[in-house]
């Protein structure tokens, strides 16, 4: 008797677990860049992303009227990268392991993910891209920069091709890089202003670096990636009283 009161003790403990734990994943907020309920109109309706719409330094912005400063130099430090990958209907998104790291202005960032966006997340005064890729960095205390680079129709790029080969639509894979600098411009120019994540949560306190030059892709390139994630990029956010600066023409 003592053993049958243990054994539905322990079925009822179970079931509770598992109750809590279905609850939590269906309490868990859900997002998506479609025209509903979830879509990117409603995003600061949805518990925990109420700055999505209340915060007064939201990403993207259009990159209109800008301010030349002499501002500091970007020093890459990137190498063969690996990690996971990671393919859902809302995002494209390489989780990187030991990636590489960025200096700047005697800050050192480390390279986090590498997240695709189509089109362009960032509009350049009337221009989007078909493709704005997101190098997201981390320094020591956590603070967040995110390089972006614009991707055009032209010819095929070696990091991407290598990277959609081992690309699994809505699921998880392994994935290594050997030419990942093919992804950075030849020229270091570019826009800076204070930003957030361009998605839910929309955490704002972001630093942004948009490389000027874009890189090119092919269109059987872009064909693919926009297969997997279709358009996942918010608009253009207000600016507000910030300013956006640029390195000198």
């Amino acid at each position: 008797m003592y053993h049958l009161f243990i054994i539905l003790s322990i079925m009822l403990l179970s079931t509770a677990n598992f109750t809590s734990s279905a609850n939590a994943r269906e309490a868990q907020p859900d997002w998506s860049y479609d025209d509903d309920y979830t879509g990117q109109e409603d995003w600061g309706a949805i518990k925990g992303y109420e700055i999505c719409e209340s915060g007064a330094n939201q990403s993207p912005v259009v990159i209109a009227h800008t301010k030349s400063s002499p501002l500091p130099k970007l020093n890459f430090k990137y190498d063969k990268i690996d990690g996971l990958l990671m393919v859902t209907p809302n995002s494209f998104i390489m989780k990187v392991k030991n990636g590489g790291i960025l200096n700047s202005d005697d800050e050192s960032y480390s390279l986090q993910s590498i997240e695709l966006h189509s089109p362009s997340s960032h509009k350049v005064k009337e221009s989007f891209y078909p493709l704005e890729i997101h190098l997201i960095h981390k320094d020591v205390r956590g603070n967040a920069l995110i390089v972006a680079i614009f991707a055009n129709i032209g010819s095929k790029n070696l990091a991407i091709k290598e990277l959609l080969k081992q690309a699994a639509a809505k699921n998880i894979s392994r994935f290594s890089i050997d030419n990942i600098s093919t992804i950075i411009p030849t020229t270091d120019s570019y826009y800076t202003y204070n930003g957030s994540l361009p998605y839910p949560p929309c955490t704002e306190g972001v630093k942004w670096i948009i490389l000027k030059e874009p890189i090119t892709i092919s269109g059987q390139q872009l064909g693919k990636i926009t297969d997997y994630i279709g358009r996942n990029t918010r608009l253009p956010q207000p600016l507000y009283i910030r300013e956006i600066l640029e390195t000198p023409q």
